[in-house]
Order: structure tokens, then sequence, then C-alpha cells
């Protein structure tokens, strides 16, 4: 896929309907843009993206819930993201959409099944709860624009939009 059109694709798939989908007992949704497919894992707490095309570019992620502190410590979940990256030494990003925060932790090469894949990791934070997520990637993929494209910036594209569904 030439960038052009992987331009042009994140543009109509920011622009088209999206899917609500609801993740780990109601706590939080994702506005799943068109043409992502997705699966959730035990019991729906964690939800399954795949990307559009040919390759395989996953992305899972799991909300966890601090509700119960909100009142508190009103920013628990950035707070504890934010703390989580400056003992890892990572720096951190604003996500625009929803106003969190996130890092990515490390990346790693393993074998799933026959295919040799990346694994990154990393963490978002928003008030009330944090993501744990995981980009996982054919390993003979990751030179392509699309892995590229995704690795920068399609990825945070979809972290902003997780939402939590209020205390």
């Amino acid at each position: 896929m030439n960038r052009l059109s992987l331009i042009l694709f994140f543009c109509i798939a920011t622009f088209a309907q999206a899917e609500v989908l609801v993740v780990g007992d109601g706590i939080a949704q994702i506005d799943l843009p068109v043409g992502y497919r997705h699966y959730f894992e035990d019991g729906k707490q964690t939800l399954l993206v795949v990307a559009p095309g040919p390759q395989k570019m996953d992305f899972r992620f799991t909300f966890n819930s601090f509700r119960q502190y909100v009142k508190q410590r009103p920013t628990i979940g950035k707070d504890f993201v934010q703390d989580t990256a400056k003992k890892k030494g990572k720096p951190v990003f604003i996500l625009d959409g929803n106003g969190g925060i996130a890092f990515v932790d490390y990346s790693k090469k393993s074998k799933i099944g026959e295919d040799r894949v990346q694994e990154t990791f990393g963490m978002m934070g928003l008030d009330d709860g944090y993501v744990t997520f995981t980009i996982t990637i054919e390993e003979d993929k990751l030179a392509s624009d699309s892995a590229k494209e995704f690795l920068a910036t399609g990825f945070k594209t979809l972290l902003s939009r997780i939402r939590s569904r209020g205390a």
C-alpha cells in the first residue's frame, strides 16, 4: 500500500461511521474505525483489534479501572502511567482524542504459531484507569509503509479512541 493510499484510508476511516465497542464490564469503550475487525478475549476484558489489509497487524488492549479511587485522586490512572514511565525511563506522549497519556515500553521478536512477529508493549492512562496494550506485526512486514505508519501514528489514533465510560 503506498503512502498516499494509506493516508487516504486513515482519513476515510476517521470520518466514516465508527463502531462503538464496550469493553471490560462496561467500564471502557473504543470507537473502532471502519474496516478494522475485532474479537473479545477474557470474557470481554481484552479487545483484539485487527488492522485492515493483508498484513498481520494486531492491537490488543485491556482496560484496568481505578474508579473506586477517583474521588481521592481524580487523575489516578494518568498518575499511575506517568509514574510507571518515569521508573522505566520512558517518555510519555499526550493523546489528543481522549486527554490520555501513554508510553511505549519495549518491543521483542517472538514466534506465534508459525509466524515470526514483533510485539510492542505499552501503557495508556486516563483519569480513572489505565490500558495495557500490545501491538503485534509480522516480522517480514515491519519494513512496509503500512507497518511503519501504524507504529508511528496509527496505534496512537486507536489509543485516542479509547474512553472511560465514567465513574
